[in-house]
């Protein structure tokens, strides 16, 4: 595993996102570390493409006639460009000027982390966590590392995987366990490839220092019901696809339990959404079986030390303390408590 670290290529996935890559591309050109900007268009309608190359004729762009999605989107940038790392930055979030540059520092470090998670901070409240990388308990519930903690380590630690919205990726890593399921659209795709990684022994690490401001679920609306649906249904695709057996044994009662109050939550409240989007996750299940036999088939790493990275379980108080949280840091109200 492993190489020399050479300049790296930043994907940035946007949908209609032209006010916000005006915000985001001057923090990012500015980098100081040597790297390669490309940005995928989604089928904008909001001229992107054209004002890209008048404003920023050094960027390369990728055009899709429709929205194709950020897991597609993602998986068209890395493809096309080169390098031994590839970077992935939201469009709704503006790097720090050393943003870069730190996560390429925590790159040198030993060849088995495939994966380096940003700090990223929320743009409203920027003394507070949007996310410090992915954490997953066993009730396969997944969110992000220390979100609206105003503190964090000072050095580098283990998570389970890096969010999408600013991270660096190994490439060797990616050609290893595969690029991002675009069967995902968008949301948790990111979970999945963190799920996978781990199955074949590539860490993790967070980079403190390597901060962006984050103006979360600035294209798909928090608590949307387009939202809502993709992160119930992709959360039970990345159960059938990547949870190991062994896991599922242990924690199969705690992990319906959490879904049972998951939907319960949502049906008082008259949200049949998530359901729909649980139900038709089900409807892929002998394609999702099929993949999950060639996802566990090539697992190297064992359920022990899985486990080890595994977060503690948290109370469904906690967790719907938290759901509105990000909320209120959103500035806006969730519909989905426990996704």
């Amino acid at each position: 595993m492993g190489s020399a670290l050479t300049s790296v290529e930043v994907v940035i996935p946007s949908f209609n996102g032209r006010r916000l890559l005006e915000d985001c591309l001057p923090s990012l050109i500015a980098q100081v570390e040597p790297h390669h900007v490309w940005v995928v268009d989604n089928g904008s309608v909001d001229t992107t493409a054209d004002w890209l190359r008048s404003r920023w004729p050094g960027v390369h762009c990728l055009r899709n006639r429709r929205n194709e999605g950020f897991a597609r989107a993602v998986n068209q940038g890395i493809c096309a460009s080169g390098g031994t790392w590839v970077a992935l930055l939201n469009n709704d979030a503006i790097p720090a000027p050393d943003w870069l540059e730190h996560l390429v520092a925590v790159g040198l470090r030993p060849n088995d982390v495939g994966a380096i998670a940003s700090r990223m901070m929320f743009q409203d409240a920027p003394e507070r966590v949007s996310s410090c990388g992915i954490r997953i308990d066993p009730s396969g519930g997944a969110w992000d590392l220390w979100l609206g903690a105003t503190s964090w380590p000072n050095m580098g630690t283990h998570v389970f995987g890096a969010s999408g919205g600013a991270c660096l990726l190994r490439r060797e890593m990616l050609e290893d366990i595969g690029l991002f399921d675009e069967g995902c659209f968008a949301y948790l795709e990111d979970v999945d490839l963190a799920w996978r990684a781990q199955l074949r022994g590539w860490k993790a690490v967070l980079a403190p220092n390597a901060v962006v401001y984050h103006a979360m679920s600035a294209t798909g609306g928090e608590g949307s019901a387009f939202k809502r649906y993709l992160l119930a249904r992709n959360r039970v695709r990345g159960m059938i696809r990547c949870y190991p057996t062994e896991g599922l044994r242990r924690h199969l009662p705690v992990i319906l339990l959490y879904e049972f109050i998951s939907n319960a939550s949502s049906l008082l409240r008259g949200d049949t959404v998530p359901l729909h989007g649980r139900l038709d996750a089900f409807k892929e299940l002998p394609k999702l079986l099929a993949q999950r036999k060639a996802i566990q088939g090539r697992r190297t790493a064992s359920w022990s030390d899985i486990e080890r990275v595994l977060s503690p379980l948290e109370s469904p108080l906690t967790l719907r303390r938290r759901a509105r949280l990000v909320a209120r840091l959103a500035g806006k109200r969730s519909s989905e408590p426990m996704p």
